[in-house]
């Protein structure tokens, strides 16, 4: 092959990238110019409410999983275990207008939620454990999820000397191989009787736009 030839071939495999370049490159523009608005939303909220949850420190997320009373959740009605449309501060000692008094939960977890997500959403909070079959225990319910409702989870190891959270936040004192049979969650081993694991709590928030 000569010189000749072999710039000829090089001119026609310019050619063709370019070609197939000009052709991706509409393809491409008309894929994104026919995407309904609702759809681009539906990514944002998957990223606002992905780096919401993993902007919280693991202390804050573990503190809210052990927000636990023999009952309930702390500052939650007293026939019932979680929250809904606000805390009931009359089975706590919060006071109205105190921290965290007006988020759900009513800890560092909340605040954390609320700044995040902000005014325009609302959001449920799930909890999933394994105890033979993969179990659930609401934290939060604000409502029925929209169609594009996003979610986000987050894995909350508990280890046997971790202990319940008071109603204001701080360590109670009380470890979870204190009352093995308290928490919504039971030990993996049964009686979380060692140093070990005593299980893995899945944080789940569910957003969605209002």
């Amino acid at each position: 092959m000569t010189r000749g030839q072999v710039y000829t071939l090089e001119g026609i495999f310019a050619a063709l990238v370019i070609v197939v370049s000009v052709f991706f490159a509409l393809q491409a523009t008309t894929a994104m110019s026919g995407t309904p608005s609702g759809q681009a939303a539906v990514e944002g909220e998957d990223g606002l409410t992905r780096s919401t949850l993993s902007a919280i420190d693991d202390r804050a997320l573990r503190s809210a999983v052990l927000y636990w009373t023999d009952e309930g959740f702390h500052c939650t009605p007293s026939d019932q275990e979680y929250y809904t449309g606000s805390a009931d501060l009359s089975t706590c000692p919060l006071s109205t207008g105190s921290e965290y008094s007006d988020d759900l939960p009513t800890n560092a977890f909340g605040a954390a939620l609320a700044e995040g997500l902000g005014d325009t959403y609302q959001y449920n909070v799930v909890l999933r454990y394994e105890s033979g079959t993969t179990k659930t225990q609401q934290m939060v319910y604000q409502g029925q999820p929209s169609a594009g409702a996003t979610r986000a989870r987050a894995s909350v190891p508990l280890a046997n000397d971790h202990q319940f959270t008071a109603a204001d936040g701080t360590q109670s004192g009380t470890r979870l191989s204190d009352e093995p049979g308290r928490l919504y969650a039971p030990p993996t081993d049964g009686d979380a009787s060692d140093d070990d694991l005593y299980t893995v709590v899945y944080v789940e928030v569910v957003a969605w736009q209002t």
